[in-house]
């Protein structure tokens, strides 16, 4: 049976919600509770702490899984010492990645990273990455951890802050401007090497339920009947994960009933549901049912 931490903070809601899309609910007595349960057998513990510990505790081997940020993998210096299973799109923005960021108050004289001279003063979450950033280019300012509200410290307190930037929302309310993007970084399932040697079955089989949750969330489960001889124009716009699954109908033998997994939303690679139930439509489809995906294991 496995262990697993998941974080609190930013990521606890978006975590929740992916994990009951997968069908791996976890239940806690509260909000504030930092333990839980999750009904399958395959786990036997569930605890929630911060993102910035947890993958010193899986290389630690105290959690067997656990769910963080591929930042605080490397802030903690321990890329090699933990696998990563998965990335999973868990940010505000629902692009899946955010950024890590050097910024600066937007009248600062500070204009590139040349102009961090000795006497400047980097406050950050990061001082890790931060150093061997800056050490890697020649650059040697002060830097000072930060314990939170961060943004707040520029020309007050410090020169300039390394940063996580997501929406942007904060940068612009405190007048924040972007000199260096230090890295990119995305949430990630990890696990413990010796564990996911014990537990390989079992922790790909979580890493299939949760990508699969994912790969449901813009797609819906569409079904309909069609004429036998409009099939080859209607495969020319169904965006199928596969092929469509077509069977005769009993009574019918010149019409089809077509199951087939469409996205819910246009993009530049696909129609979306609307615009193919129309086209449908046009070509006599009737019966035209459609739902949504909870989940998709491919």
């Amino acid at each position: 049976m496995l262990s697993i931490v998941l974080p609190t903070g930013s990521m606890e809601e978006a975590t929740l919600k992916l994990f009951e899309g997968a069908y791996l609910k976890v239940i806690r007595s509260s909000d504030r509770s930092y333990a839980g349960i999750i009904n399958d057998p395959r786990f036997e513990m569930v605890k929630f702490l911060r993102p910035q510990d947890i993958p010193r505790y899986i290389a630690r081997g105290n959690f067997d899984l656990g769910i963080s940020g591929q930042d605080w993998i490397k802030e903690n210096q321990v890329e090699g010492q933990v696998i990563e299973i998965c990335t999973l799109p868990l940010s505000k923005s629902g692009v899946g990645k955010v950024k890590i960021v050097l910024a600066v108050n937007q009248q600062s004289d500070i204009k590139r990273l040349s102009d961090l001279t000795p006497s400047c003063i980097v406050e950050t979450e990061y001082p890790e990455i931060t150093k061997a950033y800056l050490k890697e280019r020649g650059l040697t300012p002060q830097i000072v951890l930060s314990h939170g509200t961060t943004e707040a410290k520029v020309s007050d307190i410090c020169s300039a802050i390394v940063e996580l930037f997501e929406t942007g929302k904060s940068f612009t309310e405190n007048n924040l401007r972007i000199i260096e993007v230090i890295m990119e970084s995305k949430a990630c399932l990890i696990a413990n090497p010796e564990s996911y040697k014990k537990s390989e079955k079992q922790i790909n089989e979580i890493r299939a339920l949760l990508l699969g949750a994912v790969l449901a969330r813009d797609k819906v489960h569409l079904t309909f009947h069609l004429p036998e001889n409009k099939l080859e124009e209607a495969e020319g716009f169904l965006p199928a994960l596969k092929k469509p699954t077509i069977s005769q109908l009993h009574s019918q033998t010149d019409w089809l009933s077509v199951s087939v997994v469409v996205f819910k939303e246009r993009t530049e690679e696909h129609e979306g549901v609307s615009t193919i139930i129309s086209r449908l439509k046009d070509l006599g489809a009737t019966d035209i049912l459609a739902w949504p995906v909870n989940i998709a294991v491919i």
